[in-house]
């Protein structure tokens, strides 16, 4: 009979150490998207300071992404602006500190940027803005004027350390193509 109850506890001691590990095998960690669930409650929640959860929710925001994805991630903006070419929503994240948005006239986004957004020039940072379809007048008051002008004007060439940068405009002086090539 004490035979028995060994192996009935030595057993039982057995289990007990493999569901031990097992526990503390599994990973318990959040999925990422419960992490970016609790991170945009957290943002939508609070107003002022926030940039903890922005930085965390930053990533999440894609050139392509809707208006109405981004409003479901982060509410309602601070501040709205409508242009020609694109529409503007900001979110203030902390002092001196915002995301900012701009879609299309379709309403999708072409470019998200923030205090944290790196840029080889002031050129690659207005350069998600522009497309064809845009006056070579607009396009200069983004960019400036060119550091190279090709076919009788009817081609911008701009550079920085990493880019070059052209648009081809039409008779009418309208973007047709605008290129992007690593050095």
């Amino acid at each position: 009979m004490n035979k028995f109850y060994l192996i009935i506890f030595a057993v039982v001691i057995v289990v007990v150490i493999a569901g031990t590990i097992i526990f503390l095998m599994i990973d318990r960690t959040p999925s990422p998207q419960a992490q970016i669930a609790k991170a945009s409650t957290e943002f939508k929640a609070q107003s002022g300071y926030r940039v903890t959860q922005a930085k965390k929710l930053l990533p999440y925001l894609k050139v392509g992404m809707s208006n109405e994805e981004i409003r479901s991630l982060l509410g309602e903006p601070d501040s709205k602006k409508e242009s020609e070419y694109y529409a503007r929503i900001s979110y203030i994240v902390g002092r001196s500190n915002m995301i900012t948005v701009f879609s299309d006239e379709n309403k999708k986004v072409i470019h998200v940027e923030s205090v944290w957004s790196e840029y080889s020039s002031p050129i690659e940072r207005v350069w998600p803005l522009l497309r064809p379809g845009m006056t070579k007048q607009y396009i200069l008051s983004r960019l400036g004027g060119p550091q190279k002008e090709l076919k009788d004007g009817k081609e911008y060439q701009y550079r920085d350390d990493q880019f070059v940068f052209a648009v081809a405009f039409d008779i009418n002086d309208i973007a047709v193509k605008l290129e992007k090539k690593e050095i």
